[in-house]
């Protein structure tokens, strides 16, 4: 054998071992994080709009595999500091993810350690696509669930106005309420057509896919992305108009029947038409101008490198091969300690959570015989105008969304019938409007609230309707087994959110107060005015402060009350 052979086995040889510990590394992470993304899998496959993501991960295998067997020796290679940078952020992503038990750090987690493993890979091969097929894995972290419900109310809405307008030009009588089109001879569920597995998701998954096959450009595809939105709003409303036509003039939902998967199969070519036409008119949007009129205005240079700019022009900031690029032998062990470090951190949580199983909602809350029990009748409401109508007591499962106990006051003010009532024992801020949601009310406006005779102690206050057209207004907030008012959950998707989940409050045992049965024992207090018209300024003030009355009532007496 040669000297020029020789080299050239010790290099594959050498290849070879610089592939092993990438994939080790990255199936242990995977496996360190699996309780939390099987969690979070679960979640994707319970809602109807996310079951292509099984397509979604065999999809991104296969096209990198492929990749992989076509690929050529890289020019250029990733210096060892994005490894550094990249498999640190991981740990930290590993850390809180595990710290407030959530799968959706956990999916980024695990998908930025699947990049990680692209850019060992590319060091030894030029996949010239999997950037941008590794950036379709992203699709599997959901927004959150508030947000998630109200972007689908809003496609829901312009989908059903789409429709409707069908509807009105076909001449068939519909009244659109709430999420049903009530027509002649039956009631059509909007819901259920827009939000299935056609709906707005199932579209910017199949644009992602296109723009990723076709190798689009960045500004290019996020305007494809884009146009996806506008085309399963368009559709939607087609189908709604569609499904209601066949239902008025048979009586039978094509939603309820076989039909379901014709429509489907009609409903993705039309889309995949229309995404097609937007593909063509970006693609005429986003020429590239003549060579001879880009060397003579700057201008013209910027459009060109904008309307061209993607995963290619990273490559930049590569370096050539050799230098750098592997990292030594320092950087396996340096990750592979980090990865122990954190596989015990989230063995010390998943003790903790899984021993809790068994015992109730958590271990970590006080028992039936040590709540403290509020003397109802000691509870009054003398505000001028107020009338106590019946006093009530009730006791539900341990499991029971309600509370397992209640008090329960059924006051009158004026022309007013308000429920007021403590419920108890929760080990968490417990969102009583999901509740009344569950019970047919759709929530119209919700805030926080926080008046000078509050003293700090802020509400939860929610406005809600009913298809009937009655009105509710809901107050709400929460204090702990020793009296002191807990932090209200915050209704906008704004900063102080993310501060809210960010508290030490939310993280799992044994960490921050999470084994403080003082503080994970939750006492609700509520009131429910439920009227045929909205309330008054006058009216809503007014319980405002009996509301205030009622809470300081029941926070004195827990506070003087010995924890048993």
């Amino acid at each position: 054998m040669t000297t020029q052979e020789t080299s050239i086995a010790q290099d594959s040889a050498s290849s070879r071992r610089g592939l092993i510990w990438p994939w080790l590394v990255t199936f242990a992470i995977l496996g360190v994080l699996s309780p939390l993304l099987s969690e979070h899998f679960g979640i994707l496959w319970g809602r109807v709009h996310y079951r292509w993501c099984a397509i979604l991960v065999v999809w991104v295998v296969v096209s990198l595999w492929l990749q992989w067997r076509q690929a050529e020796k890289p020019e250029r290679v990733a210096p060892t500091w994005i490894s550094v940078i990249g498999y640190l952020a991981v740990f930290i992503q590993i850390g809180v993810a595990y710290l407030y038990f959530t799968g959706w750090v956990a999916i980024v987690a695990a998908i930025c350690t699947v990049g990680l493993l692209v850019l060992h890979l590319s060091r030894q091969r030029r996949m010239q696509h999997a950037f941008g097929t590794w950036a379709l894995l992203f699709l599997l972290v959901r927004l959150p669930n508030q947000l998630e419900g109200r972007l689908l109310r809003v496609y829901e809405d312009l989908s059903a106005r789409i429709g409707s307008a069908i509807l009105e030009w076909r001449g068939v009588y519909h009244v659109s309420q709430a999420n049903e089109m009530v027509l002649d001879a039956a009631v059509v569920d909007i819901r259920i057509i827009c939000n299935g597995f056609y709906s707005i998701y199932m579209m910017v998954f199949m644009a992602a896919l296109f723009v990723v096959w076709k190798q689009r450009p960045l500004l290019y595809a996020l305007c494809v992305l884009a146009s996806s939105t506008l085309v399963a709003a368009v559709v939607n409303g087609i189908r709604v108009a569609v499904v209601c036509m066949i239902t008025n003039v048979s009586g039978v939902n094509i939603m309820e029947t076989g039909w379901l998967w014709l429509m489907l199969a009609v409903s993705l070519a039309l889309s995949f038409l229309l995404l097609l036409s937007f593909d063509a008119f970006f693609g005429f949007f986003f020429a590239e101008v003549e060579e001879e009129r880009a060397k003579k205005n700057l201008l013209v240079r910027v459009w060109n490198g904008l309307c061209h700019f993607g995963a290619r022009s990273l490559t930049k900031i590569f370096k050539v091969k050799g230098v750098e690029a592997s990292g030594g032998r320092w950087l396996p062990v340096a990750v592979f300690s980090g990865l122990l470090v954190m596989a015990g951190f989230a063995g010390s949580i998943l003790y903790y959570e899984w021993t809790a199983e068994g015992e109730g909602r958590t271990k970590f809350m006080h028992s039936r015989d040590e709540l403290k029990v509020i003397d109802q009748e000691s509870i009054t409401f003398e505000r001028p105008g107020w009338q106590v109508l019946e006093k009530t007591y009730e006791e539900r499962e341990f499991a029971s969304i309600w509370g397992q106990f209640s008090l329960i006051w059924k006051l009158k003010y004026e022309d007013l019938f308000v429920i007021v009532a403590l419920d108890y024992p929760f080990d968490k801020w417990h969102d009583v409007k999901v509740c009344y949601s569950n019970e047919g009310w759709k929530i119209d406006e919700e805030r926080l609230t926080d008046l000078p005779s509050y003293n700090g102690w802020g509400a939860s206050e929610t406005e809600m309707s009913l298809p009937t057209g009655d009105y509710g207004f809901i107050m709400c907030s929460h204090l702990s087994h020793i009296g002191e008012p807990v932090q209200a959950k915050p209704t906008a998707h704004q900063f102080d959110m993310v501060l809210y989940y960010l508290h030490p409050k939310q993280w799992k045992a044994p960490y921050g107060t999470s084994v403080n049965k003082d503080k994970n024992t939750f006492y609700q207090c509520q009131v429910m005015v439920r009227s045929s018209f909205p309330l008054s300024e006058e009216q809503r003030e007014e319980v405002r402060q009996m509301y205030g009355d009622f809470r300081n009532q029941v926070k004195q007496q827990i506070e003087q009350m010995p924890t048993p």
